[in-house]
């Protein structure tokens, strides 16, 4: 364990920005570095020190920061909250995302299975930040127990060079992520300069797609809102998961968004406790679990400018939204699954607005929205102004070509789609990841297009109710003897009451091409058949 502690701000080399960069440039994997007293930025030293960063170099890459290293495995903390506390200078107009601790891996590379906890972050444009280069960059980064005070933002009228929003904390790419039990101060009012807002965000990821975040937990983080609106208000975003990472599963739970001031105008703010991007899949699920928000313009909101369509619903389950002008609001063809939520209250946007987008069952679940509690709005309590899409059960089955499997040989299988409805069934997409040692030739449907060459993926458009679809799929076998197993999947737009016939995989035996006899047709033929029926019974038994 490795104790910093606060000090005099005595020069260049000695003072309370050196003392903490100092610490974790000499930190090793395992390592614990624990600070103690008040870490004050903006001392003359220690402010002169920051500004020029890590390398002590004007205009670089690491200026107003401190740099973590490309260490993996360290803990930064204190004692318990409260005995350690880095103070900052508030947003200052001549820089943009100023900030305590940084993690950058195109300077330092990777830094996985770092906590960080017991912290009071007060007054940076940006408390932490996480950029990435690649995915798992910070996979099993634990951030938790702190006490982060964001300041307002200057918005860029008044602050031309200061162009982005002020910011608790920005994670990165990395699996199995925990980010709880913090707590978070928003002044709330903040001045905005018409489309220049003045802009406080809590939380925010990177933009990655995919399974980038897979295993993220946000939970029991606590957000007060201080004061009320200003006459122009700035815009407050709470926990913005910005993944569209639909096939991660994502858990954002117990969490809090409060507005402390009496004067608070829900139907004024412009104020969002929770934006929601990533959708759920056939095999993963984003649920947001009881959360609580109070006094927001929106509660819920999904973000504006995207396209959701073809994903799974996002489960907001057991969630309770007290005096918000809108509680929910979906968008952006978003898919929802409503279930024992509370939304009370509500103003002028009403208690759930589905614009574009639908609700939709969820797993075991068949209906779209089940024991939730819609009243006491000014509005409506529901509006719907989009199209609700009914089930489709969709089926799909994979099959290769009867014959001998020889090393290097190239295979068709037949994958076929089927839609038993009752409705016709949108955006339907097949997906088949090739198995190791396996090359693609070629792929085609009988009606929309394929892409891809290792996982093969194709948009069959629309299936009425009854009707399929097939593709067939040609590959290249490995160069080497074995069972090989190939797995397709589908999925639509609609909601899908049984996902368990949803996927299919067959599995064959490659021989040695140089021991396929020569033989006659017949005898090929029924070798093959042999061959297959081997194959179906290995498949049964998986």
């Amino acid at each position: 364990m490795i104790t910093v502690n606060a000090g005099p701000d005595i020069d260049a080399a000695n003072n309370d920005y050196r003392r903490i960069q100092n610490a974790l440039n000499a930190a090793a994997s395992g390592d614990t570095i624990v600070l103690n007293g008040t870490f004050d930025f903006t001392q003359p030293f220690a402010a002169a020190a920051w500004a020029l960063g890590n390398d002590n170099t004007a205009s670089t890459g690491d200026d107003y920061e401190v740099l973590a290293p490309g260490v993996s495995n360290v803990t930064l903390t204190a004692t318990s909250l409260g005995s350690a506390t880095i103070q900052g200078p508030g947003d200052l107009a001549a820089v943009n995302l100023e900030a305590f601790l940084v993690f950058d891996a195109s300077l330092s590379g990777a830094s996985q299975g770092w906590t960080i906890s017991n912290l009071r972050i007060l007054d940076f444009d940006m408390s932490m930040g996480m950029f990435e280069v690649a995915a798992g960059d910070f996979n099993n980064t634990h951030i938790q127990n702190n006490f982060i005070r964001i300041p307002n933002d200057l918005n860029a009228t008044v602050a031309p060079i200061d162009v982005n929003q002020n910011i608790g904390i920005v994670y990165g790419f990395g699996t199995n992520q925990v980010i709880s039990g913090n707590s978070f101060q928003v002044p709330g009012d903040g001045v905005s300069a018409g489309a220049n807002t003045s802009t406080s965000v809590v939380m925010q990821s990177s933009t990655s797609g995919g399974s980038a975040y897979d295993g993220l937990t946000i939970s029991n983080n606590v957000i007060h809102v201080l004061n009320a609106q200003s006459a122009n208000p700035q815009v407050t975003i709470g926990i913005w998961e910005n993944g569209h990472a639909n096939t991660s599963n994502i858990t954002v739970s117990n969490n809090s968004f409060i507005n402390d001031a009496v004067g608070n105008s829900p139907a004024l703010n412009q104020e969002r406790a929770f934006r929601v991007t990533s959708h759920s899949s056939p095999t993963t699920t984003v649920k947001y679990d009881s959360n609580t928000v109070s006094g927001a313009n929106i509660g819920f909101q999904w973000i504006t400018g995207a396209d959701f369509t073809g994903n799974q619903a996002v489960v907001l389950t057991g969630n309770t939204i007290t005096n918000s002008d809108t509680g929910v609001l979906v968008q952006s063809n978003g898919i929802a699954h409503i279930t024992h939520d509370a939304i009370t209250g509500s103003g002028s946007g009403g208690g759930l607005h589905v614009v574009t987008g639908m609700l939709t069952a969820s797993g075991a679940e068949p209906d779209a929205g089940v024991n939730s509690v819609v009243s006491g709005s000014s509005s409506d309590g529901i509006l719907i102004d989009a199209t609700v899409l009914g089930n489709s059960d969709l089926s799909i089955t994979k099959t290769p070509a009867v014959g001998l499997y020889g090393t290097g040989s190239q295979l068709t299988y037949t994958i076929s789609v089927a839609n038993a409805g009752p409705v016709a069934a949108t955006s339907v997409v097949v997906t088949d990841v090739l198995p190791a040692g396996t090359s693609f030739v070629s792929a085609t449907p009988s009606q929309g297009s394929c892409s891809g060459t290792t996982t093969v993926t194709c948009s069959l458009g629309t299936l009425a109710n009854g009707a399929s679809a097939t593709i067939a799929l040609t590959v290249t076998l490995p160069a080497v003897p074995g069972l090989v197993s190939n797995t397709a999947t589908v999925a639509s737009g609609n909601p899908d009451p049984n996902m368990a016939n949803n996927s299919s995989t067959a599995s064959i035996t490659v021989i040695s091409a140089a021991a396929i006899p020569t033989a006659s047709p017949w005898a090929l033929l029924m070798l093959g058949l042999v061959l297959v029926a081997i194959g179906l019974l290995t498949q049964r038994l998986e």
